[in-house]
Formats: structure tokens, sequence, C-alpha cells
């Protein structure tokens, strides 16, 4: 399915006007689809993220490939959640596609649920092929030790720009993942985006929570009815 540009403008919320035509209290998710008709799936649509990732089927899912270098970027508050686009080109492989890596961007608490569980945070990876399909890679965050990749990018908001950052140390060590078909999570809810969301989780710090949490509190959509959907789940 290719999804156009503007597609790609609205997730990364590089529009002034629909930075501020929707937002998770006032015009939150349950309300999206009443602001526009471009977000008519948020009400409407049947392959709606995030979900509650349950009852996966064991598959051989294909493995995802990462060609991600340590890069500069510009890290970035855009109103709905903290974000960084990295300055080198990187990408990951999967299934015979090549997926530029987009920008990273974290919600608190988590968006998707691992067996009806909620995490502190989530950290989406948002990667785009040359004919506009998306591949998000979802990564859960929980309390512990602190996550370095957090800590530059939170360390540069200030200054919008970062040192040198790796995206593979967001990685868990264990790369398995769910997979589904799914959507965009926030407006215009666009569907047919690939979802890869690791099973096994990594640590932040309870003041690199607190940090994300003072800037967005609450910024994750409710998960969605999975519908005829079938969660993979990577051997």
């Amino acid at each position: 399915m290719k999804l156009v540009y503007m597609t790609v403008i609205g997730l990364l919320v590089s529009s002034a006007v629909m930075a501020s035509s929707w937002d998770y209290v006032s015009h939150g998710p349950a309300t999206w689809a009443q602001l526009s008709p471009e977000y008519r799936l948020c009400a409407d649509g049947e392959q709606q993220s995030p979900i509650d990732l349950r009852d996966g089927v064991l598959a051989e899912v294909p493995t995802l490939n990462m060609h991600y270098l340590n890069s500069v970027g510009r890290v970035v508050d855009n109103g709905h959640e903290v974000q960084w686009t990295p300055s080198e080109n990187m990408s990951v492989s999967y299934e015979g596609a090549d997926y530029k890596l987009l920008q990273i961007h974290i919600h608190t608490p988590s968006e998707h649920l691992r067996e009806g569980r909620s995490f502190p945070a989530e950290a989406h990876m948002v990667h785009q092929d040359s004919s506009g399909n998306l591949l998000v890679v979802g990564v859960f965050l929980s309390q512990g030790t602190s996550s370095a990749f957090v800590d530059n990018m939170l360390r540069g908001l200030d200054r919008q720009t970062t040192t040198g950052l790796h995206p593979s140390s967001l990685l868990p060590k264990n790369k398995a993942v769910f997979r589904y078909t799914g959507s965009l999570t926030t407006p215009p809810c666009t569907e047919g985006v690939t979802w890869l969301v690791m099973q096994n989780d990594v640590s932040m710090s309870p003041s690199q929570l607190t940090t994300l949490t003072d800037l967005h509190a609450g910024n994750a959509r409710p998960p969605q009815v999975l519908h005829d959907r079938v969660v993979l789940l990577q051997r």
C-alpha cells in the first residue's frame, strides 16, 4: 500500500496546522475522527494501532536487518512528543525492501500493551521505503537503569541537536518481535503500516521517565480493536 507524502508529514507533525488540530486532552483520541474528514479512519478503520499484543501465533517471522549508524541529529518537542531525526541516512531491510529511518519518538505511557500490561513508555522508530510504505519498530521502556539513548536525546532538547546517537542502543539484546499490520497511532490514522514490536523491553531511569512525562504525560492512544487480524510471534 502506497502512502502519500502528506501522510509522512502528518506523522512527523511538521505542519503547524496539524500540530494544533488534535491532542490527547481537549481534542483527544475519541474525537480525532470528528476533527477532519481526513481523520475518518481513526474511527472507521479496522486495522488500527495500537493493540494489546496477546495470543500471538508462533511463526517464522522474517528477520529485520538493521543498518544503523552513529549519527548526530535534531531533537525537538513537536507538541505531541519528543522526537529525534538523524542526520545520517540509515535503514533497515525487511522482506526484500529497504526502509529509511525517518525519526524516533517516545510515548508515555506505552501505546501497545503486552498481554494486558502497560509499560511506562514506548519508543517508535519510524521507517519508510521508496514507495512510501511505513514500517515502525516499537520498543517498550520500563523503569530501571539509565538509557544512554534517552539521556542523549533529552540533553539535546534545549539546543535542538544531539551528539552521536546510535539507534541500536535503544534496542534489547533479544530482538524477537510481535508482527502485525496496523496504522499510524496519530491522525490521520493511516492504515497499512507494518508493525514490529520488540517482545523484550529495555530500561530507562526514573528521572528520565519523569522528564518525559513532565513534557507529555498521557500522550498515548488507547488500544484498538484487533478485528480479524493475526499477531505473529517470532520464534
